[in-house]
């Protein structure tokens, strides 16, 4: 039987057996290929279980047919743990839930897909969390952190997973539902476990000397498997055993977890070095001070983050080689204060050599909030860089003892100065254990061997020095065949004595812990799929552009992550399937690039629906770690089809919006009527898949550019003006809200600036991105005309509707190669942050008459896209008595015209649930949002008028009657 005909067999059997998914498609083996490792290996199918009986079923199916399972969490392990060619088993999808907890008894039971952050945020309501806090923790799930026995920045203080987890249930190599404890010792045990318990107590008997002879001196050490608490406790761990086996002995389907308490204060001391060895040696003397946690930020690390975050200048020290975050913790502000005193009093008076540059205190809860929210936003980073090296994760999870950080540190400079291969670091200092990176190209053969040869030389150094190659992220692939040499012989067989007590038959993840392949590290290695697609982009891009987009796509997942800090992606923490988020989509264009994919699938229904999936809210652009432009591709995809089968009906409408509200307008009242009336709605659902739910904006008589212009022409004329603006009117002041253009003119003439409204068509982001590039090039060069004729007289082009501002700044030169494009690009701005400019050069009028009232703000995407989020906040604040509340940093989920589809309705509500759900309990007086149709969502959800900030800011500058 071949490979395709073992799928067969399986889809149909397994398909039976499980109430989850069984896919064996092609575009669900492309997405299962790879995770956040180096590595791409094709599944033979994907299950996603609901529960453990189709976790049980799986592994019984793959049992008796000699396959292999590989359990998989959020796909953000980094050393391959979670690709093989057997069953894929996403833990993630369904298993999720979050079961019992007990703030009595510290405990919590919870399924392995929940996300530890989204466990913490429930937790936190009755003063408990999960100790181990490993930095992917906004995406990571616990059945992931089980598999390579995460800890993380509080490391010194919570130590590992395995530690906190009191039970398990679990699926044997053969299918057998069984549950695994903490225990008083291995006799007593019955039935299957309890043989277990005795095969493991023998082994550790017969080898305890030898264990403890290899035992790697660091206390952090994820190599091999967890056998040091049964040689350290005084029960019998069984179920700690799991922990670190990467899904290599059994498949947990439930966890009991240990919760520790919140502690009550917290306090942080910054302390800043010139050099990475000076760091390396204050750390061994810190650490007598007993801290929470002491977390280290190399100096290229911080001018990633500092260049890529803006908005965390003020906790990123910048022009430094080196940050340490030393936490203290305890039970009242008066104890924790001493520990920081101490402290900062000892590293001052530390020898004057190793003197740090300067040191900072951090009592504030919320600036220490943001310093972590700074650090985790920043290790992503070490993957955004230019051209094809990335940095690679081969030697990032060694550890050494914490006193000899600084031999190892200086070493590693050597070594890698040598070789020629730049280096990153961030690291848990307080552990030894540093991430570091080199930066690679393995797409060429003289980097793979450069990669190998750079680990054998780390590798032994760090053996030298008593450390070990993992320090929690685990072996996988990359470090599985180092594991012998680390260990020597009988500790290696050792451990496979174990994974034979456990899985005799090497069902359970192989290849992972115990590998003996010299050739592992460097066999199936994603970036050596060269592409083979022969294709001719609609798109314009740069060269090499269409390939590197694929390809920087590291994998890490935190597209994927639901984190309140974050935007993206609205539509995946809506569906929570893996083609959905961003990651999922760019895996499906690099293998249809490589050629796993059939070469005609662009143009196919199937991936239209995977395409159709990204709103083009460019949030993933402006979060992902590694900036690929995910919008941009998928809007490629979506070109592409329409070439070849046209827009279906519901998109023909959208893209002609302008059109219609030309039309409607005409007759104002009339159509109003109309498309308020339920059969007339009804019809509009049936003839142009236009969801009936969805209430049209009213619209008002005629254009609104003709009667700006009159507007203008009867202002007292400006004698020396100190700027001159072309308003960009767009579809929805032009036709929707005729007061909110007149504010805008009225707001800049105040402001001694001449305004000017020259011949337009609305910006045509429908038709761009719904892929009718041929409407949507007429709209550019119609607008690029007119608009590049007022630049070059000395206009700023300036646009109250940021997704205007967006299609102009950046659209528009995605579909044409245009000087007059690129002149207008340059010398665009959005309305608000226009105005904000003219304030900080101290033009603005500030003549504001207060306003007693409450608005509740909600940031559109596409405003967070231009890069000026806080200009508004900033303007209103100027306005007294003005109180704004700021809604939840999550998309409003309209999407442009995305929610007005009526496939996609109930979808778009779901998106926007978690902004919409505060804002419908909002007692605000009015809503605000510089978006039009992020204000019919709104509308459409809560029971207050939503306002444009320009109608604010005119309406306290006296220009009328905009607030009614």
């Amino acid at each position: 039987m071949d490979r395709q005909q073992q799928r067969e067999a399986l889809g149909a059997e397994l398909g039976r057996a499980v109430r989850g998914q069984v896919r064996i498609d092609a575009m669900a083996l492309a997405l299962y290929s790879t995770d956040a490792s180096i590595y791409q290996i094709e599944p033979l199918a994907v299950v996603l279980p609901v529960d453990s009986d189709d976790v049980a079923a799986a592994v019984a199916y793959a049992a008796r047919n000699k396959l292999s399972i590989v359990p998989r969490g959020g796909g953000s392990g980094l050393a391959g743990e979670a690709v093989g060619p057997g069953i894929v088993i996403d833990m993630s999808r369904f298993m999720n839930r979050i079961g019992r907890v007990d703030a009595e008894a510290n405990e919590v039971v919870v399924g392995p897909g929940v996300i530890l952050a989204e466990l913490n945020q429930q937790l936190a309501a009755v003063g408990k969390q999960f100790g181990p806090d490993p930095a992917s923790g906004n995406r990571a799930t616990i059945g992931g952190m089980t598999g390579n026995n995460a800890t993380g920045a509080h490391s010194l203080k919570f130590g590992y997973t395995g530690a906190h987890i009191r039970s398990a249930k679990i699926v044997a190599a053969d299918g057998e539902l069984l549950e695994v404890g903490r225990y008083a010792n291995a006799a007593g045990q019955v039935g299957r476990v309890g043989k277990w318990a005795e095969q493991i107590d023998g082994l550790i008997k017969e080898h305890r000397d030898a264990l403890i002879k290899a035992r790697p001196e660091p206390e952090r050490n994820g190599s091999g498997y967890n056998l040091y608490p049964f040689i350290d406790h005084d029960d019998f761990p069984l179920v700690e055993l799991l922990a670190g086996s990467e899904g290599t002995l059994a498949v947990v389907t439930e966890a009991t977890l240990g919760l520790v308490d919140l502690p009550p204060v917290k306090m942080l001391l910054q302390v800043n070095f010139d050099s990475l060895s000076k760091m390396g040696q204050a750390v061994p003397e810190i650490l007598k001070l007993d801290p929470s946690a002491c977390e280290l930020m190399d100096g290229k690390l911080l001018k990633m983050a500092r260049d890529a975050y803006p908005r965390y200048h003020d906790v990123l020290p910048d022009k430094i080689a080196a940050s340490l975050l030393v936490e203290f913790d305890g039970a009242t502000e008066s104890e924790v204060n001493q520990k920081l005193t101490k402290a900062r009093q000892f590293v001052e008076q530390f020898a004057s050599n190793m003197k740090p540059v300067f040191i900072k205190e951090v009592t504030s809860p919320a600036v220490q909030a943001r310093i972590w929210a700074a650090r985790k936003a920043a290790v992503p980073l070490l993957f955004r860089t230019d051209g094809e090296t990335q940095p690679i994760p081969v030697i990032e999870d060694i550890a050494v003892p914490p006193a000899r950080l600084d031999e190892y540190l200086c070493k590693l400079d050597e070594i890698t100065k040598r070789m020629g291969v730049p280096m990153a670091y961030y690291a848990h200092a307080g552990h030894g254990e540093l991430h570091t990176r080199p930066y690679l190209n393995l797409r060429l053969k003289e980097d793979v061997q450069k990669m190998k040869d750079l680990a054998e030389e780390v590798f032994e150094m760090v053996w030298q020095l008593g450390g070990t190659i993992s320090g929690e992220h685990g072996e996988g692939i990359v470090r599985a065949s180092f594991i012998k040499r680390q260990y020597g012989e009988e500790v290696y067989n050792l451990f496979k004595s174990v994974k034979g007590v456990f899985d005799p038959d090497n069902v359970m993840n192989p290849g992972k812990i115990i590998n003996e392949d010299p050739e592992a590290m460097t066999s199936n290695l994603r970036l050596q799929n060269r592409p083979v697609m022969n294709y001719k982009t609609n798109l314009i891009f740069r060269p090499g552009e269409f390939v590197n987009e694929m390809e920087k796509c590291s994998g890490d997942g935190l597209c994927r992550s639901k984190d309140v800090l974050l935007s993206m992606c609205p539509i995946f923490r809506a569906l929570g399937d893996e083609e959905s988020s961003p990651r999922g989509k760019i895996n499906l264009m690099r293998n249809w690039l490589i050629g796993k994919l059939d070469p005609e699938i662009l143009g196919t229904d199937e991936f239209k629906a995977v395409a159709d999936l990204c709103v083009n809210c460019k949030m993933c652009v402006r979060e992902c770690p590694s900036l690929v432009n995910t919008p941009k591709l998928m809007m490629e995809a979506r070109v592409e089809y329409v070439r070849r089968h046209g827009l279906t009906r519901p998109q023909f409408a959208l893209v002609n919006s302008e059109w219609m509200s030309r039309l409607s307008s005409t007759f104002g009242p009339l159509a109003n009527f109309f498309l308020q009336t339920g059969w007339f709605r009804a019809i509009m659902q049936t003839v142009l898949g236009l969801d009936k739910r969805r209430p049209m904006p009213p619209f008002e008589m005629g254009s609104n550019l003709h009667k700006l212009r009159k507007h203008i022409a009867s202002l007292p004329e400006l004698a020396a003006p100190q700027a001159k603006v072309a308003y960009f009117v767009d579809l929805y002041a032009n036709f929707n809200d005729h007061q909110l253009g007149r504010a805008v003119v009225d707001i800049l003439h105040h402001n001694n600036i001449e305004v000017t409204v020259p011949p337009q068509m609305g910006v045509s982001m429908p038709a761009i991105t719904y892929g009718a590039i041929k409407t949507a090039k007429k709209a550019i060069a119609y607008n690029v005309d007119y608009l590049a004729r007022a630049v070059k007289e000395g206009y700023t082009v300036v646009c109250s509707e940021p997704t205007a501002a967006l299609a102009l700044q950046e659209e528009y030169l995605d579909l044409v190669d245009d000087e007059q494009a690129r002149l207008v690009a340059e010398n665009t701005v959005e309305l608000t942050d226009f105005l904000s400019s003219l304030h900080k050069d101290g033009k603005l009028k500030t003549d504001f008459r207060a306003q007693k009232m409450t608005l509740a703000y909600h940031v559109p995407c596409h405003y967070k896209a231009l890069n000026i989020e806080g200009g508004t906040l900033e303007l209103l604040s100027l306005i007294p008595g003005l109180e704004i509340e700021r809604l939840p940093n999550s998309c409003c989920g309209i999407a442009g015209t995305f929610g007005f589809q009526k496939k996609n309705f109930d979808l778009s509500m779901k998106a926007g649930e978690p902004m919409l759900a505060v804002y419908s309990q909002s007692k605000a007086d009015y809503g605000l949002t510089e978006c039009g149709t992020c204000k019919m969502q709104m509308e459409l959800a809560g029971d207050k008028k939503v306002l444009h900030p320009a109608k604010i800011l005119a309406h306290a500058y006296g220009l009328g009657q905009y607030i009614i």
